[in-house]
């Protein structure tokens, strides 16, 4: 994401309630705008945390309102929002500024922690910058009964978990790693060692902040951080799965003889793949 993107659709928003055209348009006598706000609305009462930017000190400010305390009127807590009033001139160059510019550094930085911080759990999301991201770290394993030793992590994804919580499926994170074997293994991630890369990735990321980068993408870049060739490696799932394959295939090709005598050996090896594909998919 760019800067200017992040301004215009991160900063300032109204989460849970669509009252943009009810904010005053004019000067507010306390020199507070919004903004933004989060709208709860909860089973028995509703919830509302108004953030306000104080045009003559530059300082941030909330406030809360709720059906469930004897609060004023919502509309009271409404002001008019941050660009409006900075293109209006109520906000100095220099207050909204500083304002959009440390946002947008803070947000640099939750990328960072996000870039140099593998997640184990899906709760640790938002780490959108690590899921599905080609990485090519080098990591030690130490821990599991899959592998154990150096390798390199391909990628962190996120899969469905199995059948037995059918009526609540969720979802979990697991790691491609290519170990030492030239095989691809999937690891919890939470048996990955990368202190030792991190380090260096962390180097790396500290540097491009220096330069004030106008994109995320310049720090998203670090990644992958080796040249990795996976041509003709296979996974520990492919394996198992050739495996499984290589053992049921000739009884279905002397059932598919017996059904259909009729047919050559090729047509009845296609008819046997098909078969097989359609009752055992890879995936």
């Amino acid at each position: 994401m760019n800067k200017s993107n992040y301004i215009a659709h991160e900063i300032f928003k109204l989460y849970g309630c669509s009252c943009s055209s009810e904010c005053p348009k004019v000067k507010s006598e306390d020199n507070l705008y919004l903004i933004g706000l989060n709208y709860r609305g909860l089973y028995e009462d509703d919830y509302c945390t108004f953030w306000y930017l104080n045009a003559e000190t530059g300082e941030q400010t909330s406030d809360s309102w709720t059906t469930a305390g004897a609060c004023p009127y919502f509309g009271s807590y409404l002001r008019m929002m941050v660009p409006d009033a900075h293109e209006a001139g109520y906000i100095s160059d220099e207050v909204y500024n500083k304002f959009v510019n440390d946002r947008w550094n803070s947000y640099l930085d939750s990328v960072v922690h996000d870039l140099t911080n593998l997640p184990h759990y899906i709760p640790d999301f938002p780490v959108v910058n690590m899921i599905g991201r080609e990485l090519n770290l080098p990591v030690m394993v130490n821990r599991g009964r899959k592998y154990r030793g150096a390798g390199t992590l391909l990628e962190l994804v996120k899969e469905q978990d199995g059948p037995w919580v059918y009526r609540n499926r969720g979802y979990h994170i697991v790691a491609k790693v290519l170990g030492e074997d030239n095989v691809i293994h999937f690891i919890n991630p939470a048996y990955l060692d990368t202190d030792e890369a991190m380090k260096a990735i962390s180097c790396q990321l500290t540097a491009i902040l220096e330069t004030n980068p106008e994109d995320t993408e310049a720090l998203t870049s670090v990644y992958p951080f080796t040249k990795v060739n996976t041509n003709d490696i296979l996974d520990e799932k492919q394996i198992k799965y050739n495996a499984f394959k290589e053992s049921k295939m000739p009884g279905l090709l002397d059932w598919c003889r017996e059904k259909a005598p009729e047919k050559t050996e090729e047509e009845i090896k296609e008819w046997a793949e098909r078969i097989f594909a359609r009752k055992y998919p890879a995936n």
